[in-house]
């Protein structure tokens, strides 16, 4: 799936890109990760940070607790 989502995002108007040409842009690309003990509540965060090209859904922000 994240090779056919990365070769339409590297597909130019008038050329398919190759799969080679979709493994060296992903070869470029950085992947990080944090532990935590709220996964969710930690990917949402980022999500609504980062915005990422990638993601098919992005969470709605729920409001904070009381304190």
């Amino acid at each position: 799936m994240l090779h056919e989502q990365v070769g339409r995002f590297v597909d130019t108007p008038t050329e398919v890109t190759t799969r080679q040409g979709i493994s060296r842009w992903l070869g470029r690309r950085e992947v990080r990760w944090q532990e935590t003990d709220n996964p969710e509540g930690t990917k949402e965060v980022l999500v609504l940070a980062l915005k990422p090209r990638f993601n098919r859904q992005v969470p709605k922000p729920r409001p904070l607790p009381p304190r």
